[in-house]
């Protein structure tokens, strides 16, 4: 029996209390303490990306986000949108997304299930629900509304026993049209880029920051576990990501960061994190925003989509799936594809 969407959002007044704790001890307001830290991971996403891919493709910025403007701006974005997927060679289609615009601005959000659609689409339909309200409870606060609903979500999802062996990862971006600002939140392996054209040129901004159990950190947090890491790679000399796994219970996963996953993650749940990493960057007039999961983005380079992103949102799209099902992508493919004028 699928939870109902409660019209009631989770909210947790000890995580806002240490959080007010955490910018007292930095000298900090606590949005500027959490602007500091969505802005640490902005550049740790282009950092991580340069690091694994040739940064050609990656857009010029200085190490200093600071510059970013958060005042109120005198003009309205007007976006346009547009979604395409498919299941590929799947027999089922588990990827699920939304598109919702409001006053405030627009919010995406895609979600790639495993071991079913079910918690894929219950997570689509509550962060739907609940984005807006808790944003309002939190004063606006952005890094802490992501923090707070995806806690809920997650908690949410583990009540049903029979989503225990399913799981989804969630990318959720919001662009606030007063600030012109997308924060994003990442958990798992889909990913999020701004698309920049400058003097002919398109580069491309991650918005992502990807945990999976090759990044240290997550492997050192799963030694604490029940479970353990299987690295399943032959070739010494290259690293392929979703080779390597967190195995418990005779189940495995690949990302280290995802909603659900109750009994993969043993008795006491600390293996696989609901924490998502946050970033914020200012948009422009005509930028091209993509959301995309694993079943493109493993399967189609970033100076092919780079290629591709000419046109309006709908033919972009479009055209991507095309390229992912060209290159054999064996998985579901699913993107949102946003213009900004």
């Amino acid at each position: 029996m699928t939870p109902e969407i409660q019209s009631t959002q989770y909210f947790d007044p000890g995580y806002i209390e240490a959080l007010k704790q955490n910018a007292k001890i930095a000298n900090l307001t606590p949005i500027d303490f959490v602007v500091k830290k969505m802005l640490k991971n902005s550049l740790k996403a282009i950092n991580e990306h340069r690091d694994k891919d040739s940064f050609d493709w990656i857009y010029p910025l200085s190490k200093d986000f600071s510059t970013i403007d958060r005042s109120i701006k005198a003009n309205t974005l007007t976006f346009t949108y547009a979604s395409h997927e498919s299941k590929g060679v799947r027999p089922h289609m588990e990827d699920v997304h939304f598109i919702a615009e409001k006053k405030e601005g627009l919010l995406v959000g895609l979600f790639d299930g495993h071991g079913g659609s079910e918690v894929a689409n219950f997570a689509s339909n509550y962060v739907k629900a609940h984005f807006f309200a808790t944003l309002e409870e939190c004063e606006g606060n952005v890094y802490t509304a992501f923090n707070l609903l995806l806690k809920g979500l997650d908690q949410k999802v583990k009540e049903n026993q029979t989503w225990n062996k399913m799981g989804t990862t969630s990318l959720i971006c919001f662009i606030d049209n007063k600030t012109h600002v997308i924060y994003t939140a990442t958990l798992g392996d889909s990913e999020a880029n701004i698309y920049r054209t400058e003097n002919l040129a398109a580069k491309s901004i991650p918005l992502s920051c990807i945990r999976d159990w090759s990044c240290k950190k997550e492997k050192a947090r799963a030694k604490d576990t029940k479970g353990k890491i299987v690295d399943k790679n032959l070739n010494p000399y290259k690293v392929y990501p979703k080779a390597i796994v967190y195995e418990y219970n005779r189940l495995c996963i690949n990302v280290s960061r995802a909603i659900g996953d109750k009994e993969v993650n043993g008795d006491r749940e600390i293996a696989i994190s609901c924490k998502p990493k946050v970033t914020m960057h200012q948009i422009k007039p005509n930028d091209l925003i993509i959301l995309a999961c694993d079943g493109l983005k493993d399967y189609v380079s970033e100076s092919e989509i780079l290629h591709t992103v000419e046109g309006d949102p709908k033919k972009v799209a479009e055209n991507l799936v095309k390229k992912a099902l060209i290159y054999k992508s064996q998985d579901n493919i699913s993107l949102v594809v946003i213009k900004i004028t």
